[in-house]
């Protein structure tokens, strides 16, 4: 279906900025591009009481090294690049062996494509640094990636008119999290309108946005729809 007139989603933020900065809603510019890698860090397994230390090449102690740089190096390069190891997997997993592999997953998030890019090529520097440190061998593979999506700029600011009209407090943002929407923005115009979720959290049964937000952003949606039916029919 690509004859729709626009396409408008209500959503619950996922996430805690709006309630931290008690705004009533959230005008969804667009959806942040993402990388998520799957790393591979290989050694050699042992026995843990017979191994001199000087003497391991120890995946888990590599890996541990290159999390712990990557999380000093990418803290700088910009404030809302979000990254995650959301998986960790040790092989054999066992009290008394040096592991022979550890794999683990790291997500990177931002809306700008350059500042991804710069992201990687950190990854990518300090994956040959703790190789040469360590002597480990480390692998990576792309799982999962996506391009920054960008809402129509109509819908968006439609979605801030109405919102402003019902005197209600707003921020303009970006989602962290794919949406349908994001695959409707390749059909006709898309936009979004978040409202608070306590604390951030969903998914969860802790997830929780009262009946008051949940008013608020049905009220903004048909105060858009009202809006959008006068400029684009």
């Amino acid at each position: 279906m690509k004859d729709g007139t626009a396409y408008l989603e209500l959503h619950i933020e996922q996430g805690p900025v709006l309630e931290a900065l008690n705004k009533n809603i959230g005008v969804v510019e667009g959806i942040v591009g993402m990388n998520c890698l799957e790393i591979i860090v290989r050694g050699q397994s042992n026995h843990a009481g017979t191994t001199p230390m000087q003497m391991r090449k120890d995946p888990l102690m590599a890996a541990a090294h290159l999390i712990d740089r990557l999380n000093d190096f990418l803290r700088t390069v910009d404030e809302e690049l979000v990254f995650t190891i959301g998986q960790f997997d040790i092989f054999p997993n066992l009290h008394t062996v040096i592991p022979d592999q550890v794999k683990f997953t790291f997500d990177v998030r931002h809306k700008s494509e350059d500042i991804i890019k710069k992201a990687m090529t950190i990854v990518e520097q300090e994956i040959k640094n703790v190789e040469e440190k360590t002597g480990c061998t480390i692998f990576r593979r792309v799982l999962w990636e996506r391009e920054t999506v960008i809402f129509d700029n109509s819908i968006v600011d439609s979605v801030e008119t109405s919102t402003t009209a019902l005197g209600y407090s707003y921020k303009r943002m970006y989602s962290g999290a794919g949406h349908d929407a994001q695959f409707l923005a390749k059909m006709m115009p898309t936009g979004m309108i978040f409202v608070p979720s306590k604390e951030g959290k969903s998914h969860c049964e802790e997830e929780y946005t009262s009946i008051d937000s949940c008013t608020n952003g049905v009220n903004v949606l048909l105060q858009t729809v009202l809006d959008l039916d006068k400029k684009l029919n």
